[in-house]
């Protein structure tokens, strides 16, 4: 029997809730589809999601667990990427629109007759990543990242980029931290025109048309980029932005770690924080 499980803790309680679903065949071998296991933003369900890695159609909907035990719910969805669920009743999407895609945020609302999909904002934006506590969330474009109200999809600041290179977005107890690149545009620009590509693989796509995937060797790149880096050509950096104090309607708190080429949090690279020495032990000291 196939079985999936989820621990909660609920604030205040000392221990936690195990639960456990049965799956049924939901997650039986299928060729071209991976299913993929994450709790929802507000921590509140477990979602089971497919996930199309070939061409096809996605053959099963998307399984919501709650946490503590309750009815599970399904839904479908047009997206062969990985939706990102605040819960079931609220989901952000990254979705094919005219010559590009939108970030779409998408509610759910269920009666007896089965479930209703309300669109409540759109955005040609790329999808990126949404905060801890679902106020935020971060649109992509090749040379900027936008952070949006997620309630209102309107943009709250953009944060540019000087070069779409070494480009990193994470989101981590409230702050969000964005790597990339900085150098001179003509040099990192010579640098991205040596990437080679090394096998052009046709596939059968699913409107029946035909679909070129390009495997790219980027050695030669890299390769580039680290003796810019040498004579002082080239950087990595993070930007981060304590999207907390957004709440207060003002600007955001920040502040910029420059990393080298193997950033680790022993070599003080790491943008939350750094290890150190003291009273010959050795401690991590979160950044303030």
């Amino acid at each position: 029997m196939q079985r999936v499980s989820s621990w909660h803790q609920a604030a205040g309680e000392k221990c936690g809730l195990e639960t456990h679903h049965d799956l049924g065949n939901l997650q039986a071998a299928n060729d071209g589809i991976a299913h993929v296991s994450r709790y929802t933003i507000d921590q509140s369900e477990l979602i089971l999601q497919p996930f199309l890695f070939f061409g096809g159609d996605l053959p099963s909907p998307i399984s919501f667990f709650p946490t503590d035990g309750g009815e599970p719910r399904q839904i479908s969805t047009d997206d062969r990427g990985l939706p990102i669920f605040v819960s079931s009743n609220e989901g952000f999407f990254g979705l094919p629109r005219r010559d590009g895609v939108a970030m779409v945020k998408r509610e759910y609302r269920y009666d007896d007759e089965g479930v209703a999909i309300v669109e409540g904002w759109s955005r040609d934006l790329g999808l990126g990543t949404v905060s801890d506590d679902g106020a935020w969330l971060v649109g992509r474009r090749a040379t900027e990242a936008h952070v949006l109200d997620a309630s209102t999809g309107k943009t709250v600041f953009v944060h540019p980029f000087s070069n779409p290179v070494d480009y990193s977005l994470r989101i981590h107890d409230g702050r969000l931290v964005l790597g990339h690149g900085v150098g001179d545009p003509d040099d990192i620009a010579r640098c991205l025109g040596k990437r080679r590509v090394v096998s052009r693989t046709p596939e059968d796509g699913s409107d029946s048309g035909l679909t070129i995937r390009l495997i790219a060797n980027v050695t030669v790149e890299k390769a580039c980029l680290a003796d810019l880096r040498e004579r002082g050509l080239y950087r990595t950096v993070y930007d981060v932005y304590d999207l907390r104090t957004l709440a207060d309607g003002g600007s955001p708190d920040h502040y910029r770690v420059e990393y080298g080429e193997s950033p680790h949090c022993g070599s003080g690279d790491d943008p939350f924080g750094t290890l150190e020495v003291r009273d010959e032990q050795l401690v991590y000291v979160p950044r303030t």
